[in-house]
């Protein structure tokens, strides 16, 4: 009885392991992703922050709105608008009625082109990764940038098989 004890004891105390992510500018949840060479995110948290560059009392300035299409036989539906929080902060909000396919690594990105063809460039803002409960639904995500494109298009796309799922072109205010 006491080796188990022992035994017991030791497996109890010695599972108390932590791990330090030592990448900067990186929260645990990237650092689990797989390296795959893509662009980085802007360093977004989701439902976080919203508004939080803006003055008491200041609204956020909405910069466009679209709604969402259908992207390579995908379905996708609902509204989405962009606003100005700060200097060169922005977030992208998410309709109510926002609904996009389940697809491995949707992530969520803001470019000026009309197609995003293969794969993103160092010019397309990849906002935030989505997680299955994110593809529908209501949703703030924050980013920064030194200035928006003017032909802004807002993506829903499958990163891992260079996808794009939903596209909302928005009409800049």
């Amino acid at each position: 009885m006491t080796r188990a004890f022992l035994a017991c004891a030791i497996l109890v105390l010695g599972c108390d392991a932590r791990f330090e992510n030592l990448r900067s500018g990186l929260d645990s949840q990237d650092a689990a992703q797989p390296d795959t060479g893509a662009v980085p995110d802007a360093g977004v948290v989701p439902d976080a922050g919203a508004g939080q560059d803006a003055g008491p009392g200041d609204e956020p300035t909405v910069i466009g709105e679209g709604e969402f299409e259908g992207r390579t036989g995908y379905d996708a539906s609902g509204g989405v608008r962009v606003e100005q929080t700060g200097p060169q902060s922005y977030q992208v909000v998410l309709g109510d009625d926002f609904a996009s396919a389940a697809v491995p690594g949707p992530v969520l990105v803001v470019s000026g082109r009309d197609r995003l063809g293969t794969a993103l460039v160092s010019e397309d803002i990849l906002v935030t990764r989505l997680s299955r409960d994110q593809i529908r639904g209501a949703g703030t995500y924050t980013f920064e940038t030194n200035e928006l494109p003017g032909n802004t298009h807002v993506y829903v796309y499958c990163e891992p098989f260079g996808v794009e799922t939903a596209r909302a072109r928005l009409e800049l205010r």
